[in-house]
């Protein structure tokens, strides 16, 4: 029965600390460039019917731990040479420079800013529906730290409804036309591809998915024919009106971890650069609480999948299941908390709709490093 190896990253260092390990060989730079670096592995290997119920959610829990320098002869000895090849291309991809041009001359971790431009989205729905309000809005966003402004058209939140893509682009064209004449980086938050194709025409550099390419047919088509955009490859378990009615995984973070790996695989396949790529394990996109707090307890496994990572946790309600409940708009130093667990972790870009005290709290955390 065959089997699948995947590797978590562990004992994490930073700044300073990190770069004296990597320079003695005792570290492995984690997803460079980066703050972060691994000195040992957590080593999961299974076949698919040992991830199943409850054994499954306790794999990366009970997993071996060993140093960096051990991991592909403990995996040759224990599982033979296939095994040990994979083990090491994983220890390459988590080593890998990510392609991460486009959006500033600085260093990550960046922020990229949200807009919605729709009368619903579950946070500031209903607020930028005027085409100058919302340049206003994302031109402010860009002013207080944003690197990238992510537009959107349909709210995606629980139990939304589907819009059609002439009304989206309705919405998002102006805005984004508006916000590329002042020289903003934009994004274009869609799972339609004419929606997709029309916005990278008026400006936006990057296609956020919250479907991987998956919802429409001709995305990945529109995504290899741009081929200097950069592509954002999200899981989400079912579709907005039905990823909240009892989501259920055999083993949420590695079925997370093979949706995503089997949708750059697709782009691969289709003639997208690996290098475009990006990933977002979609907190909150048909995951109950527990399934978002396995996501963040081991989101540094999914570096493996040797791409930049994004993670949008801005004003979930998993912030209020894990203190009290609170409208959106006050949830937003859980926001906070939820970026620096996801910077300390080596992830490239936090999603956040408070830019301004995301960019203060990222500053000081770099300070405290550097």
């Amino acid at each position: 029965m065959s089997q699948a190896l995947y590797l978590q990253p562990r004992s994490l260092c930073y700044g300073l600390v990190a770069d004296k390990a990597v320079a003695r060989k005792e570290a492995l730079p984690l997803a460079p460039p980066s703050l972060c670096a691994f000195s040992h592995c957590a080593l999961i290997v299974a076949t698919e019917s040992e991830r199943l119920g409850a054994r499954g959610r306790t794999l990366l829990d009970e997993a071996p731990m060993l140093p960096w320098q051990e991991v592909a002869a403990y995996l040759g000895k224990h599982h033979g040479k296939s095994m040990q090849r994979e083990g090491e291309q994983q220890l390459h991809a988590l080593v890998h420079p990510r392609a991460l041009s486009g959006f500033s001359a600085s260093a990550p971790p960046f922020i990229m800013g949200i807009v919605n431009v729709t009368p619903d989205s579950f946070s500031d729905g209903g607020l930028y529906m005027d085409a100058e309000r919302a340049v206003a809005h994302a031109l402010q966003l860009q002013r207080e730290g944003a690197h990238i402004i992510d537009i959107g058209g349909e709210s995606t939140r629980p139990g939304a409804q589907n819009v059609p893509s002439d009304d989206e682009q309705q919405r998002v064209l102006p805005v984004i036309q508006g916000c590329s004449k002042q020289g903003a980086v934009i994004s274009i938050d869609s799972r339609h591809a004419a929606t997709q194709k029309a916005a990278l025409a008026a400006g936006a550099t990057m296609m956020n998915d919250v479907s991987a390419l998956s919802y429409d047919k001709q995305a990945l088509e529109v995504a290899r024919q741009h081929e200097h955009a950069h592509i954002v490859l999200m899981h989400m378990q079912g579709t907005p009106q039905t990823m909240q009615d009892n989501p259920y995984y055999d083993c949420v973070v590695l079925d997370v971890y093979d949706y995503l790996k089997q949708r750059i695989e697709a782009c691969v396949r289709a003639g997208i650069d690996k290098k475009r790529l990006w990933i977002d394990v979609g907190i909150g996109f048909g995951k109950t609480l527990a399934h978002n707090q396995a996501l963040l307890r081991h989101v540094a496994l999914f570096h493996t999948l040797g791409v930049p990572m994004i993670l949008g946790a801005s004003r979930k309600r998993l912030i209020s299941g894990l203190d009290q409940d609170c409208p959106p708009e006050k949830r937003d130093a859980g926001s906070i908390a939820a970026c620096l667990h996801a910077v300390n972790h080596a992830c490239q870009m936090v999603r956040v709709h408070d830019v301004d005290k995301t960019r203060q709290a990222l500053a000081v955390w770099r300070g405290m490093l550097t």
